[in-house]
């Protein structure tokens, strides 16, 4: 989530001329020295994330997605409260019973 905040924040240096005189004057203070046309033509993150392949094809960042999601996908993926080692024993056996009165009687008919 905070990535997303921090994406849009960047996004909105670019409209916003107060916010980027601002933010030439804090980097000067630093040491940065840059002018307010070079700040809004840069590319967001052109140093920080590289060019990958999963960056060129613009797929989302799963990294930042997993926090928020986290709790959905886990409800989502929740294996249901009956399922447990009597209950799969206990269709299984429903299973093989019908199989078998299945193959006994088909076997009965056919030999009548």
């Amino acid at each position: 989530m905070a990535r997303m905040t921090v994406a849009a924040f960047l996004e909105c240096v670019a409209d916003d001329e107060e916010l980027q005189q601002a933010l030439v004057e804090l980097a000067a203070e630093r040491g940065f020295n840059f002018t307010a046309e070079e700040l809004a033509a840069a590319e967001p993150g052109a140093m920080a994330q590289p060019k990958t392949w999963k960056h060129l094809a613009q797929f989302p960042d799963l990294e930042a997605l997993a926090s928020t999601l986290e709790r959905d996908v886990r409800g989502r993926l929740a294996v249901p409260s009956w399922v447990n080692a009597t209950t799969i024993l206990a269709a299984t056996n429903a299973v093989l019973v019908g199989a078998l009165a299945w193959y006994l009687w088909r076997d009965r008919s056919n030999s009548a």
